[in-house]
């Protein structure tokens, strides 16, 4: 046998076993968060909170030692919410500012999704208000006041067409009647992914209520009457008119609401749970209604930018 071709089959044979064994020692290390070439381990893209950025697996997740306090809660409250009312085709008597025509509805949802928006649930943004909870990129919050029957055979469709889920905002006394939701379709929407929310007993101005009756009859009942027809608990009120006061806090906690909503007034410091805002929506172009939001919730993170 020839030696030096033994001798230069060894080194070659050695030399493959080397860069075998320093491979997998580096894909171990990456795997487990190391870097073969000695670089610091990734990180977790930030806001500019200090926050997790949003991604598919952290999205309502709470990052730790995050502010709970009055404060850190309003300024979590910058998400845009859009409050909607009747979705029809308008009369010669309606107002533009409570009636939306569905052609205008598909500009508007159209605009929004161009823009990057991601809607969200109810639930979502309560619990990122409250806790810090992870919201996707550009996140908005979409609600229907008062329970009208379009909000089911006009609304849904289009929100199903583009994957949008919005937030329907109940008043019980409705249920049933002609030209309103019933209990059926109310259940429907709760089934295919949307939020409910109670709108009191009969659209009755808050700040008017005096007695224990009058707040049993507009707030606690219609949540009963919600949780019972859905069969899980229904704890956020839309003040009607968008009309509240600190008096009547008290009452709507007792009444089992963690959270209300208000409409274009800024975040109370004392109850920012009970007062998050909304901008009312009614016949605006698609085009507009996006200049709107932008100036009305200016992004205060890159999460929200533009």
């Amino acid at each position: 046998m020839n030696v030096d071709k033994y001798f230069v089959r060894r080194a070659v044979a050695l030399a493959v076993l080397v860069l075998a064994v320093v491979g997998g020692f580096s894909l171990v290390r990456a795997a487990f968060g190391g870097g073969g070439d000695g670089a610091a381990p990734p990180t977790t893209p930030t806001t500019a909170a200090g926050e997790p950025a949003p991604t598919s697996t952290n999205v309502g997740t709470v990052p730790e030692n995050t502010r709970t306090d009055n404060a850190a809660q309003i300024a979590r409250a910058n998400v845009p919410v859009l409050c909607y009312h009747q979705v029809r085709p308008m009369t010669a008597s309606d107002s533009a500012a409570y009636v939306t025509e569905p052609s205008t509805l598909d500009d508007q949802l159209d605009a929004i999704k161009a823009a990057g928006y991601t809607t969200i649930t109810l639930d979502q943004y309560v619990a990122h208000i409250k806790d810090g909870a992870t919201l996707p990129a550009k996140p908005i919050l979409l609600t229907f006041d008062d329970g009208s029957e379009g909000h089911y055979t006009q609304v849904l469709p289009r929100l199903q067409e583009r994957g949008m889920v919005a937030t329907f905002f109940i008043m019980t006394v409705t249920l049933g009647n002609e030209n309103w939701l019933t209990r059926e379709q109310v259940q429907e929407l709760d089934a295919a992914g949307m939020s409910i929310g109670s709108h009191t007993w009969d659209h009755h101005d808050v700040t008017g209520l005096r007695t224990a009756k009058d707040f049993r009859t507009q707030l606690t009942e219609p949540r009963r009457t919600l949780e019972k027809l859905l069969g899980h608990p229904v704890t956020v009120l839309a003040y009607p008119f968008g009309l509240w006061n600190r008096s009547v806090v008290p009452h709507v906690e007792r009444a089992g609401y963690t959270s209300a909503f208000q409409l274009a007034e800024k975040a109370d410091p004392r109850y920012p749970m009970h007062s998050i805002r909304r901008i009312a929506v009614g016949e605006e172009s698609g085009a507009d209604l996006v200049r709107q939001i932008r100036g009305a919730f200016p992004a205060t993170t890159p999460a929200l930018a533009s």
